[in-house]
């Protein structure tokens, strides 16, 4: 384990599809999704692997909401994902981070 360097653990699974299908801002919603059940989806916590600079994520969300307010939270996505670009800019190196984030 000592022997370990952010190369050999961070994953980046959709860097080489980049070119093919591009980023989209969609994929930065954060809050719950649902189907036939309900749950969060914390894009902050993993935030690297979208080639972002990792920052200290806020705690999880409380319990899931009533259905009416998740679908009130996703016509209003757009307020979600400025919330995260605000809190972060592209990595120029993968194991990049906010200097108050735990190494």
């Amino acid at each position: 384990m000592d022997a370990l360097t952010p190369y050999d653990v961070i994953l980046r699974s959709f860097e080489s599809h980049r070119g093919s299908t591009p980023f989209d801002l969609i994929t930065m919603y954060c809050v719950y999704l649902r189907g036939c059940t309900v749950v969060p989806y914390l894009l902050e916590r993993c935030i690297r692997q979208f080639g972002l600079v990792q920052y200290i994520p806020p705690p999880p969300p409380p319990p899931a909401p009533a259905y009416v307010v998740i679908d009130t939270d996703c016509i209003g996505y757009h307020i979600s994902v400025d919330r995260i670009q605000q809190s972060t800019r592209p990595a120029t190196y993968p194991a990049e981070t906010t200097a108050d984030y735990l190494p």
